[in-house]
């Protein structure tokens, strides 16, 4: 139920799986296995030897007679929780990118982002812009991210956890996490961005007094 299978690169042609078996034609038996949106495979062995996924996560097989092939897959549960800051997103007017390993895509807009993901599926990210007028920087949890190469714009092995927070800044920018840490300030009432109490050393973004901290 967790992926689809089909003849060479066309996923409308699709092959019939009946009773754990498929069968294909001699001069046609290249096969591709894939998951389903929202599913993962975990690993795929044919007659005991490990194939290897491509940068969609899927495997391509050429089938043997009594070939035996195993698929282990889950669906994917994205229960984490991270924010994204975004700045100046209209200076990546050539593109603009942030993608789950699996290189799906994960929309985003300018200014704060939340979005949902699994630590073991999604992780790492990898973030790409392209622009006439870039000053790229990167900020995670307050730390400075360097780019795959010195002066690029490609971000890879973008490590989120639950509570993160990725701060995007396009055109230049100094990250919000800093000398005001959430835990020097004692006794403050704190709410979170839907206005709902939190303790103040609750993760991610708090409100006390005021003004706005993120909390690592």
């Amino acid at each position: 139920d967790n992926i689809i299978i089909y003849k060479g690169y066309d996923k409308s042609n699709l092959v019939e799986v009946v009773d754990g078996k498929v069968t294909v034609l001699e001069n046609d038996n290249y096969i591709k296995f894939a998951p389903k949106s929202g599913c993962k495979i975990t690993s795929l062995t044919v007659n005991g030897v490990e194939q290897y996924a491509d940068y969609e996560g899927a495997y391509s097989v050429a089938i043997t007679e009594g070939a035996q092939i195993v698929v282990k897959t889950y669906a994917i549960v994205r229960d984490k929780k991270a924010t994204v800051i975004v700045k100046n997103i209209e200076a990546a007017n050539y593109g603009f990118s942030f993608m789950r390993s699996d290189r799906s895509a994960i929309s985003l807009v300018e200014g704060e982002n939340e979005i949902l993901f699994s630590e073991e599926a999604d992780a790492p990210f990898s973030l790409t812009a392209y622009g006439s007028d870039l000053n790229m920087i990167v900020y995670l949890n307050g730390e400075k991210v360097n780019p795959y190469y010195e002066g690029g714009t490609s971000y890879t092995d973008i490590n989120l956890k639950d509570g993160g927070l990725l701060e995007i800044y396009l055109q230049g920018g100094e990250t919000i996490v800093g000398i005001n840490s959430v835990k020097t300030i004692a006794n403050g009432s704190a709410l979170n961005l839907r206005g709902q109490r939190v303790d103040a050393n609750a993760k991610g973004f708090v409100i006390i007094n005021g003004k706005k901290y993120f909390n690592k």
